[in-house]
């Protein structure tokens, strides 16, 4: 388990709680917050769930930090796009905003 400086561990709780509707890309920019960001999500992972077969994630966010933390982990990752987006047969999903419902797709190829 990675050791976390007071720096990180407040970055970690900005996220958890600013995480929805913000910007990221002071994050995105900033090579040892982001390498920090993945290093923490790595562990919790490996210590919560021992078995993981892929990371998903819904775009744009899912995009940018589920490919890398899958690789880390060692398991692939599946691209889960907002409706009509994907090329090919899809599988879809609704699910609730505050605001009404959308659809999530993935590919019918990935197998899940």
């Amino acid at each position: 388990m990675t050791s976390i400086s007071q720096e990180e561990e407040e970055l970690l709780e900005w996220l958890i709680v600013h995480y929805r509707g913000c910007d990221i890309s002071p994050l995105l920019k900033d090579p040892a917050a982001f390498r920090t960001l993945i290093d923490l999500l790595e562990d919790h992972l490996r210590a919560s769930f021992p078995t993981i077969d892929f990371i998903a994630g819904l775009d744009s966010r899912g995009f940018l930090i589920g490919p890398p933390l899958a690789q880390r982990l060692g398991i692939g990752f599946v691209p889960i796009r907002k409706k009509g987006k994907l090329p090919g047969p899809t599988e879809s999903v609704s699910y609730a905003l505050e605001y009404g419902k959308n659809k999530a797709q993935n590919s019918k190829n990935i197998n899940l």
